[in-house]
């Protein structure tokens, strides 16, 4: 917007400061986020950001951003064509880093990982080998039961 010498002044889109309110828990940030909707804005802008946001920071921004959407419109009437992407694209994320994360503490097999994480041995399955297939774990196929462990 403005550039003198040193000193930068940049504005932030709609997109931009609704992701940003999107991922708070102040009330006053969701009647905002209200406000910003009904102005009109993109809504892909939105996830495409909320994605590589999560991607760079680490963070699973979707999760929060789900949730609020889910304030957004039990409050405010407000629904958004991307909540129920939101909602697929978190829950993944998190099964992931649950799955990972009872691997790392030394459970290896899909009926031990089952037990700990309370899902059927089947979508376990499902899960382990679509992360073997990522390359982010790997499978032991010479062993029975196979065991899995983190991708180095």
């Amino acid at each position: 917007m403005f550039e003198e010498g040193n000193l930068s002044v940049h504005l932030l889109s709609k997109e931009d400061i609704f992701l940003f309110k999107g991922i708070t828990e102040r009330d006053l940030d969701l009647e905002d986020m209200a406000s910003l909707a009904e102005s009109g804005i993109n809504w892909n802008t939105i996830v495409t950001e909320c994605l590589q946001q999560s991607k760079n920071s680490g963070t699973i921004w979707e999760a929060a951003l789900y949730e609020r959407m889910v304030d957004l419109r039990e409050k405010y009437g407000i629904r958004s064509p991307f909540e129920k992407r939101l909602r697929a694209i978190a829950e993944g994320k998190m099964t992931d880093r649950r799955l990972i994360t009872i691997i790392e503490r030394g459970s290896n097999t899909v009926k031990g990982i089952s037990a700990e994480i309370g899902f059927s041995e089947t979508l376990v399955r499902r899960e382990l080998m679509r992360l073997v297939r990522e390359g982010r774990l790997k499978a032991d196929t010479t062993t029975r039961p196979r065991r899995f462990s983190l991708n180095p």
